[in-house]
Parts: structure tokens; C-alpha cells; sequence
């Protein structure tokens, strides 16, 4: 009894939330502003955000649209979009996606000339990104939803072949690691570079007094070298972490389904050509 007066409390807030405060800059015609910002790693992928152009196949029916009778309101497709982040993914996502199509291509799902066309297609996309000649829209929410609607736009319902077998969750995780897989390198690049600058400070200043600190008081004296490399070894512990975290990544997620799907070791699973080193030993 408790447990269904608190589920209706529940639906009751849900269904009737207070009038909310929506200030100018979080509408979607004010989007542009907000996609000005640079994305971290990928200066094309904001490029490519410019004005929400491209119309794909589903324009005018996001997936929240096919549980309601009404158009969804803007602001949430605002709330729910997450294309201006995870666009950057795009190229990991289209090679996750090639090689789930040749899997399934392997294991007789789907036909041979269907892999081909959905490889094909998923080549030409990229090209077009890489041109920027694709503007995403909000209405398909993500990256995964983009690419997938301009290659069933582009090549029909071969396209839509294309996700059996796997879990936008499964996108996720792939898309994600490959990316930190890409990245990490070069942040450790970053700070080592950061770090024969200190180290040449503190090269320069052996013999440069100055007080040390604890607590934020002054305490006994130091060099201003020896502040140098206490700061290129907090660096130096930051790349062993990286590194840590890249051994740790390097594990295919792609075969896992939405989490509940345990494929370890079976033709699912592990996808050499991703550049991963094994799968992982369990689905989450």
C-alpha cells in the first residue's frame, strides 16, 4: 500500500510539474549561440553544428514522438538532445558501426550485399563529415540516431539493418573508448611537454630563495626550482594515471546489448579490427 501511494505521489508531481522559468538562451532557435563553444577535441565536429540544417528521415518525429499524440515541445528536445556534445564521436561511431555490420554480415544475419551497402554508405557519410557537407539535427537527439538516419535516408532499410544485434548502449560504451583511446595520448603528449618547460625553470632558478608555504602561511625557506618539480611530479603521477586508465579501457564493449546481453569470448563480442585488445570480462 505504501509502495503504491508513493508510485502516485510520484506520477502525480510528473504529471502536473510547476511552470517552469525558461529563460531565452535555452530555446533551440538559440541553440546557435550555445554551439559556438568549442568542443574539446574536435574543432570540426562544432563546425559542422552550425544551424541544425540537415533533415534526416525522421525530421518531425524525434523517438519521444512515437508515445505521444502531440509534436514534442522544443525545449525538450533541448533537455534531451545531446548532439551538441557527442558529435565529436562521430568518427568512432561510424567505425564501431562497420564493424558491427561486417559481424553481422559473418554470421549469415544479414546479407552479404546489404553489408556492402551499408559499409559503402557509411564511408560516404564520413567523407561528407569530414567535408563538412552534414548538419546534424536535434530532432534525431545524438550522434548514434544522426549517422543512422542519413544512411537509411541514404541507402533505405538496409540502414535500419544496421542496429540489430546491438543496444545504443553498446554505441556508447565503443564510441566513448575509442575516443579516450584516442585522446589520452595526446594529453600525455601535453604534459610532458609541460613538464620539460618546468623542468628548464627549474634549471634556471637553483639557486632562487623564496618561502615555502603550508597552510597557506609562510614557512621555511626553499628554491623556486625546488617548487618547479614539486609541480612536474604531480604531472609525472598524472600521466601514470592516464596510462592506467588507457590499460584499463582497452577492452571491447560492443556485443554487450543494453547490458544484460553476457556474449563473452562469441562472435558478439571481441571486434579485432576496433583496435581494442580483448573483450571485456563481463557485459558492464
Amino acid at each position: 500500500m505504501e509502495a503504491n501511494s508513493l508510485a502516485l505521489s510520484v506520477c502525480s508531481r510528473w504529471s502536473h510539474p510547476p511552470p517552469p522559468k525558461w529563460e531565452p538562451w535555452q530555446s533551440t532557435q538559440s541553440f546557435r549561440f550555445r554551439q559556438r563553444l568549442p568542443l574539446w577535441g574536435s574543432w570540426r565536429a562544432n563546425a559542422r553544428l552550425r544551424g541544425f540544417g540537415y533533415q534526416g528521415a525522421n525530421y518531425g518525429r524525434t523517438t519521444l514522438e512515437g508515445r505521444f499524440s502531440k509534436a514534442v515541445d522544443s525545449r525538450v528536445n533541448d533537455f534531451n538532445s545531446s548532439i551538441g556534445f557527442d558529435a565529436r564521436l562521430y568518427k568512432q561511431d561510424i567505425a564501431g558501426s562497420i564493424a558491427h555490420a561486417q559481424m553481422l554480415g559473418k554470421q549469415g544475419i544479414i546479407e552479404e550485399h546489404e553489408v556492402e551497402q551499408i559499409v559503402e554508405g557509411l564511408k560516404a557519410i564520413l567523407a561528407d563529415i569530414e567535408a563538412d557537407k552534414v548538419e546534424f539535427s536535434v530532432d534525431n537527439e545524438d550522434i548514434h540516431m544522426n549517422i543512422e538516419t542519413l544512411l537509411t535516408q541514404r541507402i533505405g532499410d538496409a540502414g535500419k539493418r544496421l542496429h540489430t544485434a546491438r543496444s545504443r548502449n553498446d554505441q556508447v560504451a565503443v564510441d566513448t573508448r575509442l575516443y579516450v583511446k584516442e585522446e589520452i595520448p595526446v594529453i600525455i603528449g601535453k604534459i610532458l611537454d609541460l613538464e620539460e618547460v618546468l623542468v628548464e625553470k627549474a634549471k634556471e632558478h637553483t639557486d632562487t630563495v623564496m618561502p615555502g608555504y603550508t597552510h597557506l602561511q609562510r614557512a621555511q625557506p626553499t628554491t623556486f626550482a625546488h617548487y618547479m618539480m614539486a609541480y612536474a611530479n604531480m604531472f609525472k603521477r598524472d600521466v601514470t594515471r592516464l596510462e592506467d586508465c588507457l590499460e584499463r579501457l582497452d577492452e571491447c564493449p560492443l556485443g554487450a546489448g543494453a547490458g544484460h546481453l553476457h556474449l563473452s569470448g562469441g562472435p558478439l563480442r571481441h571486434r579485432p579490427g576496433l583496435g581494442f585488445k580483448s573483450p571485456p570480462t563481463t557485459p558492464w
